[in-house]
């Protein structure tokens, strides 16, 4: 996300901030929070414009029952490389995972 932010072009980089801000006042639809399939984790896409393909990919995580859940955004990437990329964040969930189990 970061190098998207540094390289990526002005239009698309404010496109993203206006998504953000949709996402953050509670803001959902379709095209806000899309859900994946195929994958392990709960995974949203959020279109960053329809006719770019490109596809801001995101998680909540809550780290209480009780607290408002916290949105994490993973990648910017285009819509080619959405599976792949959902893959990676399965895969890095599972680690956090494993790293968070109590020792027996």
């Amino acid at each position: 996300v970061v190098k998207f932010l540094q390289r990526g072009d002005k239009k698309y980089r404010s496109f993203f901030v206006r998504r953000m801000q949709q996402l953050a006042r509670g803001e959902r639809s379709r095209i806000l929070q899309k859900p994946l399939k195929g994958s392990q984790s709960h995974i949203f896409e959020t279109y960053l414009e329809q006719k770019s393909g490109h596809r801001i990919l995101w998680t909540e995580e809550s780290e209480e029952p009780s607290s408002p859940p916290r949105i994490v955004i993973w990648y910017v990437a285009k819509h080619k490389h959405v599976s792949r990329l959902m893959q990676l964040i399965d895969d890095s969930k599972s680690r956090s995972a494993r790293q968070l189990m109590p020792q027996t």
